[in-house]
């Protein structure tokens, strides 16, 4: 067994991530390679933190043989192992572009040795209930419909609509 991807594995438990090249060794960081970004195209592998081997690692690897970098990540919400080939950036808000378009929740900010939460552009949808009386003709209530859709970008659902 490696003792590089042995460490990979240690990192990852007392970190809660690591960021390595393929055959185990870290990757040295410093203010031109600083930004590590998930979601690149390849194999990917999740399994519970608690079970994590060495072969794990090793099985991402071997099934991305185009790529030189890969990270661990644990996703503290559910305690998972994300394992993935990685791309490092130098510029913020490019990773943090490309983070968003690969739906990754988060990117490593390997100098300042902190998670950075992406910001989805796209918010989940959420349905917000509006419980309200308008006293007027209808067309008071079409303007009022279409100035809510204005403002909020999409055409709000209207039910139990009734007049009096």
């Amino acid at each position: 067994m490696d003792t590089r991807m042995i460490r990979t594995v240690a990192d990852t438990l007392n970190n809660g991530g690591a960021t390595f090249h393929r055959d185990g060794s870290p990757v040295t960081f410093g203010p031109v390679r600083r930004y590590v970004v998930g979601g690149v195209d390849g194999f990917r592998l999740s399994v519970p933190a608690a079970s994590l081997q060495v072969r794990d690692i090793g099985t991402v690897v071997e099934q991305n043989p185009s790529c030189d970098t890969f990270g661990t990540w644990i996703d503290p919400d559910t305690s998972m192992v994300d394992i993935e080939p990685v791309e490092i950036l130098t510029n913020l808000d490019t990773a943090m572009a490309f983070a968003r378009e690969r739906g990754e929740r988060a990117i490593w900010d390997a100098v300042e040795q902190r998670e950075i939460w992406v910001q989805q552009e796209e918010q989940e949808e959420q349905d917000v209930a509006v419980r309200f009386r308008i006293v007027g003709d209808a067309g008071r209530v079409d303007a009022l419909i279409a100035a809510v859709a204005n403002a909020l970008g999409v055409a709000p659902e209207v039910r139990d609509f009734e007049t009096l």
